[in-house]
């Protein structure tokens, strides 16, 4: 069993209105992001603020300390867990696919903490990301000490990659943070189902 979590707990800023809240194809990214989910995991919940009136009908956890980013929001999923592997993702994914998931949930490997996908320079692409349920332990040094990179604990500590092996696989983790994105993905992609 794989929970799912959506990291809804941003405040959007560069993007400047509640990115969650945003639509494509009539649907919100945050309803997006749950379906994406709800094909490769048995349970999805959200972790932000309960402010997005979808809140109401999903499966909702607050951050435990707003505003640390990512990383507590991770953290938090992993408090409440009840399965061992999670499957993270942020609302701000809009054009992500089950495929893209289930790719990277195959790529995880006994014995890591993480599993995420990696471009062709080596960079990371830290979400979506796998996580064990063990990583509390190492998640929460670090934010005992304010260290709140998700790429940095991902680094230090074992973890697995998958290839960004295609265009339309990369296309599939792009994240979309401002109105320029925005406004430069509306005109020139087509927008999958």
């Amino acid at each position: 069993m794989i929970t799912g979590y959506v990291l809804a707990g941003g405040q959007s800023s560069r993007m400047g209105r509640d990115k969650a809240l945003l639509t494509l194809n009539g649907e919100t990214w945050l309803e997006r992001a749950v379906r994406c989910l709800s094909n490769v995991c048995s349970r999805v919940r959200v972790i932000g603020p309960r402010r997005h009136p979808l809140m109401t009908t999903l499966s909702a956890v607050d951050d435990l300390a707003p505003g640390f980013g990512p990383l507590m929001g991770i953290y938090t999923g992993l408090m409440v867990s009840e399965t061992r592997l999670n499957l993270f993702v942020s609302c701000d994914m809009p054009f992500l696919d089950s495929s893209a998931l289930s790719e990277l949930l195959n790529c995880w490997q006994d014995g890591a903490e993480a599993a995420c996908y990696a471009n062709a320079d080596g960079t990371l692409q830290p979400l979506p990301l796998v996580c064990d349920a063990r990583a509390t332990r190492s998640i929460g040094r670090l934010l005992n000490q304010k260290r709140l990179s998700l790429t940095g604990w991902i680094l230090g500590s074992p973890h697995r990659t998958a290839a960004i092996r295609d265009s339309q696989l990369a296309f599939s983790l792009e994240n979309i943070n401002t109105p320029e994105a925005l406004e430069r993905f509306n005109k020139g992609y087509a927008c999958p189902r």
